[in-house]
This record gives structure tokens, C-alpha cells and sequence, in this order.
């Protein structure tokens, strides 16, 4: 696999229409190609840094060694082992156990986070669903038309100082005329 990072203003253009572009050139390449635009790949690079960063006890230039050989996670580096971290170039390797230690603890504390959101979204979700009121179907309704009269509003029209005047509606349905 191999990740093609292009300008942002290029990414449509080197997927082609229905990812055309990106199929052909992994077949005459022989490689699975991931295209990406140029801000996906920079984000993506910082989110890498600011987690190699936030292991306890790397700095800035290790998490940057790190990065540099292609780790993007605490998790990664907690999987990597010794001897991965041995070809790192610019880590001793008298610091590589503290530095899987750091990882594996970062890593199971952000396993620990992501499960407790979890569960907590799942609560929050079931929650809502029970505070939904249930719809009942009503079978046996009665047209409007069949309401008893009692129930229907008279109309109340307003004269111009404000009144009410209660109005009745005629039984036939036309226009009442108080003039």
C-alpha cells in the first residue's frame, strides 16, 4: 500500500471520475494507492506528533524520531516491541523500555477513555430512546364532521373597538350577516 498525498486543489483530479485516476494508476504501478489531499495528510501528521507527544516521558525530538520512522500512535509504539524501537535512529536504547512502558500505559489509559465514552453514549442513547413517548394507533376516530356540535368552536369575531362579538355559524355552512 502507498499513500499519494496531493494538492488539495488536485485531489478530485487524481481520483478521477469514480476513482478511474486511482485504479489505474494501481494497476500499472502494482500498488494499492491511497490518495489524500495535502490538508488530510498535515492534519494527520499533527494529530501523530501531539500523540507521540502526550506519551509521558517523550519529548518533542523522540516523538519526532518516532513519527519520522512511521509510528502515529501510542498504540503503535506500545505494539512495536524492543527491537523496533531499536532501528529508530536517535533513540538509545537504554530508554527504549521506559519508553514502551510510557506507551502501554498511555495506550491501555486510552483504551480505558474510549470504552467509558462509549458505554456512556450507549447509555445516553437508551436513555432518549425510553424518554421517546410511544405513538399509539387511534382505530377508531371520528371524522370531523361527525363530532357532536358541542365540541366545534363558535367563531368570535372582533369589532374595532376590541369586543368580542360571539358569531354562530349558520347550520348551513354559509356566511352569517350582523349588519
Amino acid at each position: 500500500s502507498m499513500e499519494v498525498v496531493v494538492p488539495d486543489d488536485q485531489l478530485s483530479l487524481a481520483i478521477g471520475k469514480k476513482g478511474q485516476n486511482v485504479r489505474l494508476a494501481s494497476r500499472l504501478t502494482g500498488w494499492n494507492l491511497e490518495v489524500r489531499s495535502e490538508a488530510e495528510a498535515e492534519e494527520e501528521a499533527r494529530m501523530a506528533r501531539v500523540a507521540l507527544g502526550s506519551i509521558p516521558g517523550i519529548g518533542d525530538v523522540t516523538a519526532e524520531f518516532l513519527f519520522q520512522h512511521g509510528f502515529k500512535s501510542a498504540q503503535e509504539v506500545a505494539d512495536a516491541g524492543e527491537v523496533a524501537l531499536a532501528e529508530v535512529e536517535g533513540i538509545d536504547l537504554d530508554r527504549i523500555p521506559a519508553i514502551l512502558e510510557a506507551a502501554r500505559s498511555q495506550a491501555a489509559e486510552l483504551q480505558r477513555l474510549a470504552a467509558e465514552a462509549e458505554a456512556e453514549a450507549a447509555a445516553a442513547a437508551a436513555a432518549a430512546a425510553s424518554a421517546v413517548p410511544e405513538v399509539v394507533a387511534v382505530e377508531d376516530s371520528l371524522p370531523v364532521a361527525d363530532l357532536p356540535v358541542d365540541t366545534v368552536d363558535t367563531p368570535v369575531e372582533v369589532t374595532a373597538d376590541g369586543e368580542e362579538d360571539g358569531v354562530a355559524a349558520p347550520a348551513d355552512g354559509g356566511v352569517v350577516d350582523n349588519g
